[in-house]
């Protein structure tokens, strides 16, 4: 029997999965849910023009078509392009990644499909997906985490990705799009598995030069990469159950927005820990003030002060709407410094703390 190695290895056997109509192998999940998991339901509207990757069953191909979305699937099975052809506008098979046009592609969607590729032919496909979009063009994607650190980031050939999965860190992921030319916009742990062991990110990928928004309008991002890091609430679960504990350290504030105390409180954040130190700010957004931003506009927010600073990276923020489920989420911290308004530079416990506090002393001093 020959050795496995090669792509066409890998294309035989989902070929063979397709015209099987193999379920174990063939994702069949809904539209809806996915868009859900993945944040891009406001993506999904008329006249945008999506990558599909990955058919499975067709259920997500025919969702974004129904509703109004002008779709393209890309597929390793030409098996997988025929379910679909009597709705997608056009089909690429991986050896037709070259061909693929450049900044036409307002979104690109890839749900249980990296878990099963190498990273030599992931990245092929990284950087032909993330050319192919518009400036301020969305590339979400789905990939998997061992539990078990040790199985993470373990290269294979591609077939052996096909049957057996692969799993990857956050950090290698980043490393393979910043290769592609892309950077990670946003990343969300959207899926937790016990049982096998596994659980699953899922990530907004965006082009190098992808111009960051303020609330002044339009600006060119500098250098600022902001690695947002968000668990969503139980409700946007695809199945399994969130983690017992986040082991990060974290610092919740409630902001009055209107005010400048956040900001120091921001900006003495990133000033005291590097981008990978496992410590997160959670500012939460109460979205029944008529006086105060909405979520979308906090984060704008956020990430306006975040480029001003000229930092490539940042550690670890997240920008919440406030409530029950945010209360119920934080009890997943064993170690969650409250910031309350006016008490900014009053000393935090432990050594994390207390650098968070000189920081903060530093950029808004007592009684300035």
């Amino acid at each position: 029997m020959p050795n496995p190695t090669d792509s066409e290895s890998s294309s035989q056997f989902w070929e063979s999965q397709h015209q099987k109509d193999e379920a174990l192998w063939l994702t069949g999940s809904l539209g809806p849910e996915v868009w859900e998991y993945l944040g891009i339901e406001d993506r999904i509207r008329p006249g945008a023009s999506v990558l599909n990757i990955g058919v499975g069953l067709g259920h997500c191909t025919r969702a974004l078509v129904d509703r109004g979305c002008q779709v393209d699937v890309l597929d390793i099975a030409s098996s997988a392009l025929d379910r679909v052809k009597d709705v997608a506008r056009k089909g690429w098979l991986v050896s037709d990644l070259p061909l693929l046009p450049a900044n036409c592609m307002d979104l690109a969607i890839s749900n249980l499909v990296a878990q099963h590729m190498n990273n030599r032919d992931l990245l092929v496909q990284l950087r032909a997906v993330i050319q192919s979009l518009k400036p301020e063009g969305v590339f979400a994607m789905q990939f998997a985490y061992a539990l078990d650190g040790a199985l993470n980031d373990k290269e294979k050939n591609p077939l052996e990705a096909a049957q057996t999965g692969i799993f990857r860190t956050l950090g290698g992921m980043e490393g393979l799009v910043r290769e592609a030319g892309g950077q990670i916009l946003r990343a969300m742990r959207i899926g937790y598995f016990p049982g096998p062991g596994i659980g699953w990110y899922g990530v907004h990928i965006v082009r190098a030069d992808f111009p960051f928004i303020n609330t002044a309008g339009r600006v060119p991002h500098g250098n600022i990469a902001l690695r947002q890091l968000e668990v969503p609430a139980p409700s946007h679960q695809p199945s399994g159950t969130l983690a017992a504990e986040d082991t990060r350290e974290g610092f919740f504030h409630e902001p009055e927005w209107s005010g400048s105390e956040w900001v120091s409180i921001l900006l003495a954040y990133v000033e005291a820990f590097p981008p990978r130190e496992p410590v997160v700010l959670l500012l939460a957004v109460d979205t029944t003030r008529e006086d105060g931003p909405d979520l979308e506009g906090a984060k704008k927010e956020v990430l306006n002060i975040l480029r001003q600073t000229g930092r490539p990276h940042a550690p670890d923020i997240l920008v919440l709407e406030a409530g029950p489920a945010l209360e119920a989420f934080l009890k997943r911290f064993p170690q969650l410094h409250r910031i309350g308004s006016g008490e900014g530079t009053a000393a935090l416990p432990g050594e994390r703390g207390g650098r968070f506090s000189a920081a903060l002393r530093e950029i808004s001093p007592p009684g300035a």
